[in-house]
């Protein structure tokens, strides 16, 4: 048709209608989406009105391609120390995967394969660079990578085990201390006791140790891991003799009447603390001497800390002879001079009683149920003229029996 000047290219089932049309002489790049056979036209035409075209029939043909996934991994940690353990997780590209086949290079039997997909605490003990390979299926078929030096595994001082613990430094021959460790990172461990018992452990808390004699004994802690030993810890236990505590002989008092009693020693004076039991019936429950004036027969208890943490305890009875006694004094003058000022009932082993004083004429000027609450010659806060009264006392004493007594009392001025 002799020359061209005017293109028209119609490409069908091109994936963006805009490029479905193109006026370009030789059009670069047109995309399809979907699979199938497909068509191209070409009109050309020139400034003389010449016209001329022609369909391609079945010219493109587009295939339903997928393409293979791609392994790719993560790790956890990509240096360790000898005996750790690692975590991978898969993160490949592609469609459909449905299965995975790891191999981790230098990794401890049992963990060296793996079918899941993300394989937890895969552990390693020997130092070195190691490559992992992952082998997956997808819908584009399989494929296979080698990922090379992924973990590295090294053996420093670093990577030694950590060694803490608790332990007493003092102990009193025959007594059990309570040890307990805090290791990190250590696979074994051994402590070391001379002179107790258990005399060694493999326990990383052994718990109470006994030490017969007194001494000083030094302790020996180790501990262990792929990396080598940690740095041992070693210790002093002083054993000491137990204060030879004595609370002193029994004792037998009359009921009423007050004992002393002494902590000593057979020999020495250790310094220490001092604490008496039942704390409440004694004047100072801390001293070394205490005073006591028990209702009944009573055993005391005394507890002693020494300085360097050694401690005894020793106990002494106080037996009471239960002695009944009551009386009331016949006379009194409350004038002020501090001398028999108050009525009291006096007596000793009294549990309960009622005291009761009347005047001349019968009516009640004082009442008390407490022997320490005596009667200061008023009734109702007013001064009463000296006189007789006449009182009632009735007592229950300690040991049981209840009396009844009455009298008179000279009010004195």
């Amino acid at each position: 048709m002799g020359l061209t000047e005017n293109f028209l290219w119609v490409f069908q089932g091109v994936a963006d209608p805009n490029s479905a049309v193109s006026n370009e002489e030789n059009p670069s790049v047109i995309c399809y989406s979907t699979a199938g056979t497909y068509n191209v036209t070409l009109t050309v035409s020139n400034s003389n009105g010449q016209i001329d075209f022609q369909t391609f029939t079945d010219y493109i043909t587009v295939n339903d391609c997928i393409n293979p996934p791609v392994p790719r991994i993560e790790v956890s940690q990509d240096t360790i120390c000898a005996g750790d353990c690692v975590n991978f997780a898969d993160v490949s590209t592609g469609f459909g995967i449905n299965s995975w086949i790891w191999n981790f290079q230098g990794a401890v039997a049992g963990s060296t394969t793996s079918t899941a997909q993300n394989p937890q605490n895969v552990c390693y003990n020997q130092t070195g660079s190691y490559a992992v390979s992952l082998e997956i299926t997808g819908s584009g078929g399989d494929s296979i990578r080698v990922f090379n030096q992924v973990v590295t595994v090294v053996s420093t001082p670093a990577c030694r085990p950590q060694i803490a613990f608790t332990a007493p430094d003092t102990l009193c021959a025959g007594d059990c201390g309570q040890f307990m460790g805090n290791f990190t990172n250590a696979d074994s461990v051994r402590w070391t006791f001379p002179g107790g018992t258990p005399s060694t452990s493999t326990a990383r808390n052994p718990g109470l140790v006994c030490f017969d004699e007194v001494g000083e004994y030094t302790i020996l802690v180790e501990a262990w891991n792929e990396a080598g030993a940690a740095p041992p810890q070693v210790f002093d236990v002083v054993v000491t003799t137990r204060p030879d505590l004595s609370a002193g002989p029994d004792q037998t008092i009359n009921s009423g009447a007050t004992i002393q009693l002494t902590a000593s020693f057979a020999t020495g004076s250790p310094t220490g603390e001092f604490t008496w039991q039942p704390f409440e019936m004694v004047d100072d429950f801390t001293a070394q001497t205490v005073s006591t004036s028990p209702d009944e027969s009573t055993i005391f208890i005394v507890y002693f800390k020494q300085d360097m943490g050694c401690t005894a305890v020793d106990s002494v009875k106080v037996n009471v002879n239960f002695v009944a006694a009551i009386g009331v004094p016949t006379a009194f003058s409350p004038n002020g001079d501090g001398r028999n000022d108050v009525l009291f009932v006096l007596g000793q082993g009294i549990a309960r009683m009622e005291f009761k004083i009347f005047n001349r004429y019968g009516l009640l000027v004082f009442e008390s149920r407490n022997q320490a609450l005596g009667w200061d010659g008023t009734d109702g806060g007013r001064d009463l003229n000296p006189g007789t009264f006449v009182y009632t006392l009735e007592v229950t004493f300690a040991d049981g029996p209840r009396e009844v007594f009455t009298g008179d009392v000279t009010l004195i001025k």
